[in-house]
This record gives C-alpha cells, sequence and structure tokens, in this order.
C-alpha cells in the first residue's frame, strides 16, 4: 500500500468508527424530504458525522481533482469495518449503510460537479462496493452503483465504476451475473460504468474471467450497433464509444487468441463506428505486445471504408 493511502487510513479509522455509533446517525440518514434541495433534518447530523465530512472535504483534492489515494483509503476502512467480527451488524452492516446511503442523496442536490462536497458521494460509491461483497448482495450493489453511474456528476459515475470494480475482485461470479443483466437492460451510462469496471488487468489474469469480459463486452457492443446512427451522436453514446476504444484492447489481449477471433467478429460487423473502437482496441494489444516481445499481434484486415 502507498503510504499516502496508509496515512489516510490512519486518520480515517477514528473518525469512521466515530461516526459509525454516532446515536442520530439512522435518523438523519432516514431524512431524505427537502424543500429547495436543503434536507430538513440536517439538524440530526451528530458531530461525529461532521467530523468525518469535515476531514474527507479538507482532503478531497477539489475542485482540482479528485484524491484517489483518499478513496481507496477510505473504501480498504470500510472494508475492515465490514469484515471486523467484533463489532456488532449494527456498526458493520446498518451504520456502514446508513452513512453511505446519507451520501448518495447528494447526488440529488445542485451541486457544482468539481465541488469538494462531490467526495462524499463518490465515497458512498466506494464504500458500497465493499459493502455488497461484504454481505453477499451483489444485485442490490450493482443495483445502486448502477443509480449513481447514471447520475449527472462525473466524479460519481466514475466513482461508480470503481464501486463495481471493488464488487468484481471480491466477488465475480455474481458481480459479472448482474452485469451481464444490465449489458441487455442498461442505458450508456450504465454499459460505460460497466466497462470501465471490468477493463482491469488485474482481474482478467484468470481465464475463466477474460472469457466473461468478452462475452459482456460483445453483449454492450451488440446493443451499442442497434443504435441509429443519429443517437450515437448523443453525448452518453459518445462517451461510451469512447469508454469501449480505450478500453477493448485490455479486454481482447486478456482473451488471447479468442480475443482476436472476437475482435475479427465484430470487424465483419460491417459498422464503420464499431469497426474504428474495436481497430483502436487492436492497436492498443500491438502496440502493447510490441513493448513486451518486440513484436506486433497480427491484426485483422480492416473493412473497406473504416479508415
Amino acid at each position: 500500500m502507498q503510504p499516502t493511502q496508509e496515512n489516510y487510513r490512519r486518520a480515517l479509522r477514528p473518525l469512521l468508527a466515530a461516526a459509525l455509533r454516532a446515536p442520530d446517525l439512522h435518523t438523519w440518514s432516514a431524512g431524505f424530504l427537502t424543500v429547495a434541495g436543503r434536507r430538513l433534518d440536517d439538524r440530526w447530523k451528530d458531530d461525529e458525522v461532521l467530523a468525518l465530512e469535515r476531514y474527507l472535504l479538507e482532503n478531497s483534492g477539489l475542485p482540482a481533482h479528485v484524491n484517489d489515494d483518499l478513496l481507496a483509503a477510505f473504501a480498504d476502512e470500510i472494508h475492515r469495518v465490514c469484515h471486523d467480527e467484533t463489532l456488532s451488524l449494527r456498526i458493520s452492516y446498518n451504520g456502514v449503510a446508513w452513512l453511505l446511503d446519507a451520501w448518495r442523496f447528494l447526488t440529488g442536490m445542485p451541486l457544482p460537479s468539481d465541488a469538494p462536497q462531490v467526495i462524499l458521494p463518490c465515497c458512498a460509491a466506494v464504500g458500497t462496493g465493499v459493502h455488497a461483497v461484504a454481505f453477499l448482495s451483489a444485485a442490490e450493489g450493482t443495483r445502486v452503483l448502477m443509480r449513481l453511474a447514471s447520475g449527472p456528476l462525473l466524479l460519481v459515475r466514475e466513482a461508480a465504476a470503481q464501486g463495481l470494480r471493488r464488487m468484481l475482485a471480491g466477488d465475480w461470479l455474481h458481480t459479472m451475473y448482474e452485469l451481464r443483466r444490465y449489458a441487455h437492460i442498461g442505458d450508456a451510462l450504465e454499459h460505460g460504468a460497466a466497462v470501465r469496471a471490468v477493463a482491469a488487468p488485474e482481474l482478467l489474469s484468470d481465464r475463466a474471467h477474460a472469457l466473461d469480459a468478452l462475452d459482456l463486452y460483445h453483449a454492450i457492443l451488440a446493443a451499442y450497433r442497434r443504435l441509429p446512427p443519429a443517437s450515437r451522436q448523443h453525448g452518453e453514446h459518445r462517451a461510451l464509444a469512447e469508454a469501449l476504444a480505450a478500453s477493448l484492447g485490455i479486454v481482447i489481449a486478456a482473451g488471447g487468441e479468442v480475443g482476436l477471433a472476437a475482435a475479427r467478429t465484430w470487424l465483419a460487423w460491417d459498422d464503420a463506428e464499431i469497426s474504428r473502437i474495436v481497430q483502436a482496441g487492436l492497436e492498443q494489444v500491438s502496440a502493447s505486445s510490441s513493448g513486451a516481445a518486440g513484436e506486433s499481434v497480427e491484426q485483422p484486415r480492416p473493412l473497406p471504408g473504416d479508415r
């Protein structure tokens, strides 16, 4: 673990422990009724919760950039709490759920996209992934994270993908089952979250995982293929196309010969936009292979008109 993350963990540990034991945590968390975007019962927020929030806001890195080390440290501390058998379920299960629920609520408030307060729903996103794995609730965790992935705040959408990645790392089988469902029923933002979550070399070193990832990408590319050309110009669909192009090489490389065969299949669809996405992925594979072995991977010949 990086020294910076360890420092954050040491600082977060007592603050989180106090917040999870705050006497009015449940009352405050349950207060979703608002007037003009303000919670009616923020008066119930305990000083312990305020202290934790203050630390997170002061170290958020925003508005310049989100502090990824802080997010990782927070997720690690949630993991520690959820797996601490000396704690009661009121703290390790209910307390964590109440705290994360309250912070997720902030995504519905009129916040600037880079406001320091955005760190709180970002922490809720990565924490939700950890909590879902610890208590065997992949379906609910995926549902909550996909809702965050469809929200208005870009940084929270990225954190939702991180939360899904943590779910995959801890419970690949059940999380992948849920992601496959969303490949068929989800929207472009949810598909983008699934793509960013899966495309991690450390998750795909297992061959079965790599084949699962290829299957997921196939379903998402097929859904993209069904879009009319005019719809592909919308912001969320453009973002999905770029996410696919940026990450497909990781999945193709992990799949080896099966990945290259899948690429040939996608190129044979004779869809210029999908061919562009696949060619970008193949270029990543070729560049990576050339750097590692001094030779490039043979790429399928592009279809006429793709260049």
